[in-house]
Parts: C-alpha cells; sequence; structure tokens
C-alpha cells in the first residue's frame, strides 16, 4: 500500500516545482489522524504530535510565511525515496531577506515517514552547511512580517 501512495506523492512533488504550498500539498493529503513533527535540534515549542486538521494548519503556515520572509524567494527540492520515507534533501529557500535585504540560503533535510499509505511522522533539521548568521538573520526576517504561528501541538492529552 504505501508503495502506490509514495509512488503518487513522488510524482506530484515533481509536479510541485519550486511552489512551497504545492510541495506540501503532494504530500498533505496522505496525513494521518495524528501525525508527529520533530525538529533537530528540538524545538519543544513546534514538535509533538498534531491531529491531521492541525499538521494541516502547520504546513499551510509554513508555506504561508517562510517564502514571504524573503523579498524574491527561490525554492529548491531535491527528493528521494527510501522504503517508506520520502526525504527532501535539501529543501532550500534562497533569496533576499525582507527586513535587511542580506542574501541567504536556508536549507533543510525532511524526512517524511509513512505508515499503512498515511503520512504520520516529519523529521526536519537545518543541513550542516547552513552559516549560523544565515539562519539568524533569516528567523529574524520572520519575525519582521509577524513570525511563524502554527497550531499547536496536542499537549497532556488535548487536542
Amino acid at each position: 500500500m504505501d508503495g502506490d501512495v509514495l509512488d503518487d506523492v513522488m510524482r506530484r512533488l515533481g509536479e510541485a516545482g519550486g511552489d512551497f504550498a504545492q510541495i506540501w500539498n503532494a504530500v498533505a493529503d496522505e496525513a494521518a489522524d495524528i501525525v508527529e513533527i520533530r525538529h533537530a535540534p528540538p524545538s519543544p515549542a513546534l514538535d509533538g504530535l498534531r491531529t491531521r486538521e492541525n499538521f494541516l494548519g502547520y504546513v499551510e503556515e509554513e508555506a504561508h510565511v517562510f517564502p514571504r520572509s524573503f523579498e524574491d524567494c527561490s525554492i529548491g527540492l531535491e527528493v528521494e525515496r527510501a522504503g517508506s520515507t520520502v526525504v527532501w534533501n535539501p529543501l532550500s529557500f534562497s533569496g533576499r531577506l525582507v527586513d535587511s535585504g542580506r542574501q541567504v540560503s536556508i536549507r533543510f533535510r525532511v524526512v517524511l515517514h509513512f505508515a499503512d499509505g498515511r503520512l504520520c511522522c516529519v523529521d526536519g533539521s537545518p543541513t550542516a552547511d547552513n552559516a549560523k548568521a544565515d539562519i539568524v538573520a533569516w528567523l529574524k526576517a520572520v519575525e519582521s512580517i509577524g513570525g511563524f504561528n502554527p497550531p499547536p501541538a496536542i499537549r497532556d492529552g488535548n487536542v
């Protein structure tokens, strides 16, 4: 079952081009009822289990905010499939930041885990080749446009 779903996900990712919303849409339809988001290094404010609805809100917020932090965002994506996972390595955002005009390229490795044909976990981490100063400048640019404010994870059993 995962094979057919992942074949379709890979096809949709190939069709998404550099549109970050379309990249997330290529996998979001396959979200399970509960999806775990994990960051390395950990991000307690963002990590945790989410209902499908909150996960979809999370990726919608990310697809809206991250490109807006750039004056002229260019998005790159390299995708591979490994068993029941789809790996984005790298997912890159490049361009001039809205608040400073600084030219940066921010790269992430994102691993999408599937079980029974459903997306159940997303692991994200910046790649080692990012310059710390670029990450800090980018985070400031995100804050300058109102910040990244996704729906919360499930806390203490509350959905």
